[in-house]
């Protein structure tokens, strides 16, 4: 997406999919906007927004790497950084602005995995856009290059024949048994 200057603004669980052979897919782009230039639309989920759009001063692609610190951590912890759904959005977004490190609970700080876990979302998570992981010269490159992906073969992801750990069961391609009812 930022190949093609789309800024996507609302990256958060509830917007990955998995399609019928395991491939994460990513959907609902209300929030996305191409664009080669910094915009100002305050938009996006409190718990993933980046302090750029909070305080206004305008933003690029640097969210989405934001928000993928905060999905890393999410994925790893059950909660995100900054808070959660029973938190106010004034209490997150000062929090974000605010806080000076970002928590890690004890079990995630091991050798290995969890170290490596760390890395990336210490990382990702930078207050200045312009010190956060893929905004720097390596760009996209640079996350996909750390330690904690070092498992992933990107080319067999791009090409859609990297076996998935996980395959939903799908009966057809209207089965909507793996999602909950709402």
């Amino acid at each position: 997406m930022h190949g093609k200057n789309i800024v996507y603004r609302d990256l958060k669980p509830e917007n990955l999919v998995l399609d019928k052979n395991g491939m994460l897919k990513v959907v609902d782009f209300g929030m996305a906007k191409q664009t080669t230039m910094r915009t100002f639309t305050v938009c996006g989920t409190p718990e993933y927004m980046a302090p750029e759009i909070i305080n206004g001063r305008g933003h690029h692609k640097a969210v989405d790497y934001w928000a993928l610190g905060v999905l890393i951590y999410e994925m790893l912890t059950g909660t995100t950084p900054f808070g959660d759904n029973g938190t106010s959005h004034i209490v997150i977004y000062k929090r974000i602005n605010s806080q000076k490190d970002i928590n890690f609970p004890k079990n995630l700080d091991r050798p290995g995995e969890g170290r490596e876990a760390i890395q990336i979302i210490k990382q990702l998570l930078q207050k200045r856009a312009t010190r956060r992981l893929g905004c720097l010269q390596a760009g996209c490159d640079g996350v996909k290059a750390m330690p904690w992906f070092k498992v992933i073969d990107w080319e067999k992801i791009r090409k859609g024949t990297m076996n998935m750990p996980i395959k939903p069961v799908c009966k057809d391609a209207f089965d909507m048994s793996n999602f909950d009812d709402w």
